[in-house]
């Protein structure tokens, strides 16, 4: 889709005013939130990316990967932030986030999570500008 276009080429804000256009269509949507997510955690806005990771989460509980990516943010400040020693609290808060992923996604075959990676690359029509 567009967003991903503009992210594809570097294009940042190109990309995030399609993703928010998403999001406006449809508040309810996850896909938006959790891509907005990757954008900004690529952008190093932290603060950003777990607010919009936590929304889709919020609002598609069963999906595993932005707890995963919310994970590699916390993983990431607790880097930053300490010093020379990681931050125990944001170490604690990744392996928390990559538990609740894994279990999510314990109970699934192979050929199920490449369905789902298919399907997710199919084009949405109803959709404009998401995802």
């Amino acid at each position: 889709n567009l967003g991903h276009i503009y992210s594809s080429q570097g294009r940042a804000a190109e990309a995030a005013a399609e993703y928010e256009a998403a999001i406006t269509l449809d508040p309810d949507y996850a896909l938006p939130h959790y891509n907005l997510g990757i954008l900004y955690q690529s952008q190093n806005k932290s603060l950003e990316a777990i607010k919009e990771y936590r929304l889709a989460i919020t609002l598609d509980p069963k999906d595993a990967y932005p707890h995963f990516n919310l994970a590699l943010v916390f993983m990431d400040q607790a880097v930053k932030s300490g010093e020379g020693t990681p931050n125990d609290l944001l170490l604690t808060a990744a392996c928390s986030e990559l538990r609740a992923g894994a279990a999510l996604e314990s109970g699934k075959s192979d050929y199920a999570r490449h369905a789902e990676v298919r399907n997710s690359l199919k084009p949405n029509a109803g959709s404009l500008g998401t995802g």
